[in-house]
């Protein structure tokens, strides 16, 4: 049950940020935070930028929580906060 359930806000969230609801998007996140376990350790974490801010994706085999971070001052922040929360970290540069 709990596994649909932020399958689903999670398919909401994606189609908030594809129509650039952003900030819509990143508040049902946090309601999705608050579903999950917030300690969850994910399986992986991606950082890269987006719309000119850093943020950081983690995964799971089940759900995708997207964060955007505005108070990261640099990667090197970001990959520090990601490696408390997932197993794998990647910087995607583009």
């Amino acid at each position: 049950m709990k596994k649909h359930l932020l399958s689903s806000i999670n398919q909401i969230c994606e189609e908030l940020d594809a129509i650039g609801m952003h900030k819509e998007a990143s508040k049902l996140t946090d309601v999705m935070m608050k579903v999950a376990d917030k300690r969850e350790i994910f399986e992986k974490a991606v950082i890269r930028m987006f719309d000119g801010k850093i943020i950081v994706e983690f995964t799971n085999d089940y759900w995708k929580y997207r964060r955007s971070q505005r108070d990261f001052d640099s990667i090197e922040e970001a990959r520090k906060y990601a490696k408390t929360r997932a197993h794998k970290v990647e910087v995607y540069e583009e």
